[in-house]
């Protein structure tokens, strides 16, 4: 059965045999023709999961996109599996998958680090990445533009944030675990550790912005230390490194150091007292 012979009202569009190589474009197109908004009634690979809607004309793409109140990423998830490989507990915890004003708030966060003056900043070492990353790709024929090109330029551009973990005390008293193990430390049993973020030469972030911004986090526990970090040594394919943060142990105090105050579940900024007593 060729697509223009199919019943569109009975099109599980996520089958895998539809994309064999990529996008099924010709569905896509007798779809916008002859049913704008499609209902795909479920998941065939993930029985659990339920059905989804799909919109595939320019303007109600537009027009969902733009009207949170009524198509949320967040209630019901941003894909089309909410209950199967990514829970919708964790989608909610990603930037792409909150609602404003949560989302509002941490996006006025890091648009501080993407003004003109604060990239222009890193203009060269921007240049010297996508140079390297160019380099990289001489000789070949072909390439696939998004994998070998704007993946790493992005990613060894924006010094990712990272995460590491230490055993240590809570300020509270309780034992943290080390890294990769099961802990009695932290909130809820999870292990103890840190949020580094790389940022611009004299950046940081405001206390309460940074209270605001983790008290919605949706997924286990916030971390215990949050760590502005002046620059991030970086992998070949340009993912942040742990193992010199890991190193380095836990930092030292200063106005880009925060701890979380599990008695008041807020973050303070990290002083000489609250750093000893976490290493004690």
């Amino acid at each position: 059965m060729t697509v223009s012979d199919e019943n569109l009202d009975e099109v599980l569009l996520i089958e895998r045999e539809r994309w064999p190589d990529g996008p099924p474009h010709e569905l896509f197109k007798r779809m916008r023709g002859e049913c704008p908004v499609h209902w795909t009634s479920h998941v065939p690979e993930f029985p659990e999961s339920a059905g989804f809607w799909s919109i595939t004309t320019a303007d109600d793409v537009h027009a969902v996109s733009r009207d949170w109140q009524t198509y949320s990423s967040e209630i019901g998830g941003m894909t089309a599996l909410k209950n199967a490989i990514m829970p919708l507990e964790l989608q909610q915890a990603m930037f792409i998958g909150m609602d404003p004003p949560k989302h509002d708030r941490l996006k006025a966060m890091f648009q501080r680090g993407f003004t003109p003056k604060r990239i222009a900043e890193h203009e060269d070492q921007i240049r010297e990445i996508t140079r390297t990353v160019l380099d990289r790709l001489d000789g070949q024929d072909e390439c696939d533009l998004v994998v070998d090109v704007a993946q790493p330029v992005v990613a060894g551009s924006s010094r990712r944030s990272t995460w590491s973990r230490w055993p240590m005390r809570t300020p509270s008293g309780r034992s943290a675990g080390a890294r990769g193990q099961s802990s009695t430390g932290g909130r809820s049993g999870a292990p103890c550790g840190a949020v580094h973020s790389a940022s611009p030469p004299g950046g940081s972030v405001p206390t309460a912005d940074l209270n605001t911004a983790l008290a919605e986090l949706a997924v286990g526990c916030p971390p215990d230390l949050v760590h502005l970090v002046p620059d991030m040594a970086l992998s070949a394919s340009y993912r942040p490194l742990l193992g010199p943060l890991r190193a380095a142990g836990i930092p030292k105090p200063s106005r880009n150091a925060w701890y979380l105050d599990t008695e008041t579940d807020q973050y303070r900024r990290l002083t000489a007292a609250a750093r000893a007593e976490l290493t004690s």
